[in-house]
């Protein structure tokens, strides 16, 4: 029984949660007390939740259900087959008390079917009052907006009722709501992820910004989504404040994964104004992304926040010189990173912070105690203990150019790293090689070195590498540069 179905889905009850299927079987009036389901379920639930397979063993389990019979009765699998069913239903109407919304939608069914009209609409009634009053969030409730409509239109009472607004014509207004702000979401968050899915559809681009529910301003999702859109598609980055205050502004009408989603969608708003518009008050924009999200526990899911992250905020922090701000951020939040990768990503972050306040002596101290598990942090590591060599400078000349060979037969070496983080870490490592071997070279050398680099798009910590090329040429020449 070890791998069955029944034993599976037993496995992940809580303590709690078998307390009560095992009231919701002694409710049960479809077995008897003394039979075999229940013979079965209370053996079974004696082993909850480690069910050792000993104990479980097919053989076993069938000596205490059928006590005398030696020859196997083919019934234990019908028993194990109602058991199962018992506890998918014990499941469902678990889940029905917590899904109001689509407890209600069988509610009505069950008042149509009996022909309580007044019910019916009595029921409708209430609900249309309760999210007028209480909105539930989601892109999901202009669908349930739909539902409730079409089930009020398609009762054969409704024609009936005095001050019947709801025909053919607001079904499809209410389904269109529906249906153009998933489109809308599914086409920004494509786009945002490099999947044109109307880059070579100018029209399509064009009647869904022109679309009358994008310029009635009547739906959050729909607004917020068809700004981002446009923002992605024509590479126009200066409407950050407004899409910062119509999301917190609109905050209620969006479920925890659109949060995350919109918060995702913002983030990569700020990356490509810095990138493509070389615009440094984006960082701030995006730090500020970053906390909000931290305020509002939007980064954390499923008590976690997710290491990629995590490292990303420490980074961002630090590029705009929140120093502090990224310290008391790692220290508040470690306990949301995965067990297994927490020690990794607390010191790679803190070296990140001491690298950042020019505490090389520190950063070495760091990643000299943590040996990293996963490939990604490891090259991480390397790579900021190889720039606090070089800023060092020549007392640790030697395990520079030591790290330099040793960094680059694990990059060659380690199969599970993606082709193009190997090659910008390959690049950083022959770049750093070469501003180390031209310190106090000539001008003219350092010029070359810096239209080298300027050539080769793919190069880890490249602004770093720059600004380093830059410092060199500031102090070999009598003029500013």
């Amino acid at each position: 029984m070890d791998k069955s179905k029944l034993v599976e889905m037993l496995r992940t009850l809580s303590t709690d949660e078998m307390k009560e299927f095992s009231k919701y079987m002694e409710s049960n009036t479809s077995f008897r007390k003394t039979g075999g389901v229940f013979a079965m379920f209370n053996y079974l639930k004696k082993h909850h939740p480690e069910f050792p397979a000993k104990k479980i063993d097919k053989e076993v389990v069938h000596k205490k259900i059928f006590k005398g019979e030696k020859k196997f009765n083919r019934r234990f699998f019908d028993l194990m087959s109602q058991l199962y069913k018992t506890l998918e239903d014990f499941l469902v109407l678990k889940k029905l008390e917590e899904k109001e919304i689509e407890r209600n939608f069988l509610l009505l069914e069950v008042l149509k079917e009996r022909k309580l009209d007044n019910l019916f609409f009595l029921k409708i009634n209430s609900i249309e009052k309760e999210w007028e009053k209480n909105p539930p969030p989601g892109i999901e409730q202009l669908h349930n907006e739909y539902k409730l409509a079409y089930a009020c239109f398609m009762h054969p009472q409704y024609s009936t009722l005095p001050n019947s607004p709801i025909g053919p014509d607001s079904l499809l207004k209410e389904i269109e709501k529906y249906y153009f702000s998933l489109k809308l979401y599914y086409n920004v968050l494509l786009t945002n992820r490099g999947n044109y899915y109307i880059n070579n559809n100018k029209e399509e681009f064009t009647a869904l910004l022109n679309n009358s529910l994008v310029t009635n301003h009547t739906i959050p999702q729909v607004q917020i989504y068809a700004l981002l859109l446009k923002a992605y598609k024509e590479n126009h980055f200066k409407e950050y404040k407004t899409l910062k205050k119509h999301f917190v502004d609109n905050l209620k009408f969006y479920t925890k994964y659109e949060k995350r989603d919109i918060l995702i969608l913002l983030e990569g708003y700020c990356i490509k104004d810095y990138y493509i518009n070389k615009n440094i008050e984006s960082l701030k924009n995006l730090f500020n992304i970053y906390q909000y999200g931290i305020e509002h526990k939007l980064y954390i899911e499923d008590g976690y926040i997710e290491s990629n992250n995590f490292i990303n905020i420490v980074n961002v922090a630090c590029s705009i010189k929140e120093l502090d701000w990224a310290n008391n951020f790692i220290k508040q939040n470690n306990q949301f990173l995965q067990l297994e990768e927490q020690s990794d990503i607390i010191a790679l972050c803190s070296a990140i912070v001491s690298f950042n306040k020019e505490d090389y002596e520190q950063v070495l101290t760091i990643l000299s105690t943590v040996k990293f598990q996963d490939a990604n942090y490891a090259i991480q590591a390397r790579g900021f203990l190889l720039k606090t060599y070089y800023e060092l400078d020549y007392e640790y000349e030697e395990l520079f150019f030591n790290l330099v060979k040793s960094f680059s037969i694990y990059l060659n070496r380690n199969k599970l790293i993606s082709e193009n983080i190997k090659i910008a870490n390959l690049n950083f490592i022959k770049f750093i090689n070469k501003l180390q071997l031209i310190k106090n070279d000539s001008p003219q050398n350092i010029e070359n070195l810096l239209k080298e680099m300027n050539n080769i798009p793919m190069i880890s910590y490249k602004k770093w590498l720059l600004s380093k090329v830059n410092s060199q040429l500031k102090k070999q020449k009598p003029y500013p540069y």
